[in-house]
């Protein structure tokens, strides 16, 4: 399969075939040029420009971008507070379409921890199957670990896409799909998988 081709499927896959992701994404790849002109902004924001970097790293990121924008996909970095991104992820096209749930502390600012409940068999595991283990200052990785447990019967996982960069890109996505969504990436020499 051609890189344009596996864009497209990759963008078709978490878009659920979206109409205006892809037709985006053709533009994007068509005419990359014309593509950058007119989201210079987004380019910007990233340091990327025509003349710095590759074609194919400007079309990634410009499938990347075009997922934000859509709300299939969300970016964010270490610094996010857990209602932040409990709320920026319940509202992903995907997470409504998969039925997914999040547990009140991911939506209420008033919800605190007050202990973390440590694995007894190793004191430095925490054990994501019990409401008590995250904390407020946990990451996003451990939320992502537990979300990926909460939803382990629905065979839904945290998908994360690579954009070389201090942000995680993440979605709900099927487990299987995902090792696809893996493959397709791989095979164009770029990465999508678990958060961790």
């Amino acid at each position: 399969m051609e890189r344009e081709e596996v864009l497209l499927k990759i963008a078709g896959i978490i878009s659920n075939n979206d109409s205006d992701v892809l037709t985006e994404v053709e533009e994007c790849i068509d005419n990359i040029e014309a593509y950058v002109s007119t989201h210079i902004e987004e380019y910007e924001d990233r340091s990327m420009t025509l003349e710095d970097d590759s074609t194919e790293d400007l079309q990634w990121l410009g499938m990347v971008n075009c997922l934000i924008r859509n709300n299939y996909v969300y970016e964010t970095d270490d610094n996010v507070q857990l209602t932040d991104f409990g709320w920026e992820f319940k509202n992903l096209r995907g997470f409504k379409e998969y039925g997914l749930t999040l547990d009140r502390k991911f939506l209420d600012d008033s919800y605190s921890i007050d202990r973390y409940d440590l694995n007894e068999d190793d004191e430095d595991v925490f054990d994501y199957e019990d409401d008590e283990d995250l904390m407020e200052d946990d990451n996003i990785v451990g939320w992502c670990k537990y979300l990926d447990n909460k939803w382990a019967d629905e065979n839904v996982c945290v998908g994360m896409i690579g954009i070389n960069s201090d942000v995680y890109v993440i979605f709900p996505i099927d487990c299987d799909v995902l090792e696809q969504l893996e493959d397709l990436a791989d095979s164009i020499g770029r990465h999508i998988s678990s958060v961790y």
